[in-house]
């Protein structure tokens, strides 16, 4: 794809049709698109001795205000945070044996869903990330803090080539390891290319000169064979072997390939194959040892002794006047009265809390935010059937199944437990999805893993459980989505600033639903709250 003499708004089309949002994020920088806070690096520079005693309310203990918290730890303002959990972390929410999801929904006759409790035994290597689970090495913001705070990292393996790919429509619906399909699609598109380059239609592309070692490079890539003055592709040991080599005259013997029709009709090839191609999806990642909770405790750890942290706590009601903003809380029913406030909320949440002092096309934009609804099944196994059965250490399996995912943990090999991500769903599936009970998610996502591991997954699971973040209080869905966001009005409005006012959270950056999003929205927060203190004026 060529971006060649293209418009700016192009550009990014095209961009984003390669990679999504994410890809779209890097790709503003160079052509200076991005936003403050992104295109600036670094921390804010803080002068320590501002504040004078004036009062930062901060709506969310999530990442993000969490971090602006931190980052005032040590000037003189007096910081307030109110959070409607439980628990600080917001999305970075790791469920363990006991832990209680409640979700604000009903059923299909009107009757609120009862809380579902976390059965996982009260072992430290048994837990479900149950939003944030991952960190790519390109999001340096979040590893700088995680190592400021001595969060303990380890690998996150996004994928493993043992891992599966499973669609009704290919293998007659029996799971196959993801490396068959890789290397057989590669094989199969070195062979047309060498046809190509034996018909002279690479002239344009390849220089004379560059001809043999093309040809080489060619014939290593999809590992082609000799075969009547022509490479062709017969299957390669890089997909593994119908039959293992061993000792003595074991040579092993070859599966099978696949046809390129076969994969290219059945979208095989779209079930997780490429994935991790994106920048921030490498084969392995990072994670927080022991849980992503790790990250928001270490973070309320260092607050500071200027902060206080306020639990069960809601926002309900905001307006603002010149030199004020004030917060009506549920709860204590006590109002807040602040000299700047940082709002985290959801963007569509906010807008129902602000009131007319607010201007009309401003919670308006709020309000359209559309907020991703996402899924997630966590399952505790008997045994780590995926290990000794499929030789699967870490990664992701993908399916054409409801469930879409099925995630291994890289943590504990060779231990009798595990727990597996059994389901892992965003859009309208989700939508579906979170609204069943309990257990008929369950049921589906029983049954999804039985697409990918048929008589050994049901076999192995000893209990189950289940999230749905657009069901969750305080949270709208799993992260927003703007369509065209470059140049999305609604996205525009909601970065400007709201005078004393101000927002942070993911969802205010080109990477949201990361946390990476969250803390350079965090950043630019403190920058502008800090400059308009220096300044004793708002905008």
């Amino acid at each position: 794809m060529s971006f060649a003499g293209l418009s700016r708004r192009q550009f990014l089309e095209r961009l984003g049709i390669l990679g999504g949002i994410g890809a779209a994020y890097y790709g503003l920088g160079p052509i200076g698109l991005l936003p403050p806070a992104n295109a600036a690096a670094g921390p804010p520079q803080i002068n320590y001795n501002i504040g004078g005693g004036r009062h930062v309310v901060i709506l969310g203990a999530g990442i993000a205000g969490l971090c602006a918290a931190y980052l005032l730890r040590n000037t003189q303002f007096k910081v307030t945070i109110i959070e409607p959990a439980r628990q600080v972390g917001g999305r970075c929410l790791t469920l363990r044996g006991g832990d209680i999801i409640a979700e604000q929904h009903t059923d299909s006759h009107g009757e609120p869903f009862k809380p579902a409790v976390c059965q996982f035994d009260h072992d430290p290597q048994l837990y479900l990330n149950a939003g944030a689970s991952r960190i790519p090495q390109s999001h340096s913001a979040i590893l700088r803090y995680c190592r400021e705070l001595k969060v303990k990292l380890q690998p996150f393996i996004f994928a493993c080539r043992s891992n599966l790919l499973q669609n009704d429509q290919f293998n007659g619906g029996k799971p196959v390891p993801l490396r068959w399909v890789k290397h057989d699609l590669r094989g199969h598109i070195a062979e047309i290319l060498m046809h190509a380059a034996r018909d002279d239609q690479l002239a344009g592309f390849v220089r004379p000169e560059n001809r043999r070692v093309f040809n080489q490079m060619v014939k290593y890539f999809g590992s082609l064979k000799e075969s009547k003055q022509s490479l062709k592709y017969r299957g390669t040991r890089r997909g593994g072997y119908a039959k293992k080599p061993g000792a003595g005259p074991v040579r092993g013997t070859l599966r099978e390939s696949f046809e390129l029709n076969e994969i290219l009709a059945s979208g095989i090839w779209h079930t997780g194959l490429l994935s991790d191609m994106y920048l921030y999806w490498q084969s392995s990642l990072m994670q927080a040892e022991g849980g992503m909770d790790h990250i928001p405790r270490a973070f309320k750890k260092n607050l500071g002794a200027n902060a206080r942290l306020l639990l069960n706590r809601q926002a309900v009601g905001i307006n603002r006047a010149a030199d004020k903003v004030y917060i009506q809380q549920s709860g204590s029913g006590e109002t807040l009265a602040a000299d700047y406030c940082i709002s985290t909320m959801a963007p569509p949440l906010l807008s129902t809390i602000l009131d007319q002092s607010f201007a009309p096309d401003f919670k308006a934009a709020l309000a359209r935010t559309y907020m991703v609804p996402a899924c997630k099944v966590g399952w505790q196994t008997k045994n780590r059937f995926w290990e000794e059965e499929t030789e699967i250490y870490g990664g992701i399996s993908w399916t054409k199944h409801m469930i879409s995912q099925v995630w291994y943990p890289s943590h504990g090999f060779h231990s009798q437990k595990g727990v597996l991500t059994g389901a892992y769903m965003f859009g309208n599936s989700a939508e579906s999805f979170g609204s069943m009970s309990n257990a008929a998610r369950l049921a589906v996502a029983m049954a999804g893993g039985e697409k990918l591991h048929p008589g050994l997954f049901k076999q192995n699971i000893e209990n189950g459980v289940s999230i749905a973040w657009q069901n969750m209080p305080g949270q709208a869905g799993g992260w927003a989505y703007y369509r065209n966001q470059p140049e999305n009005p609604d996205y525009m409005k909601i970065n400007e600033p709201q005078g004393r006012l101000l927002l942070a959270g993911d969802y205010y950056s080109y990477l949201s639903g990361w946390m990476e999003g969250a803390v350079l929205s965090a950043e630019l927060a403190v920058k502008r709250l800090t400059r308009m203190a220096a300044e004793k004026k708002v905008a």
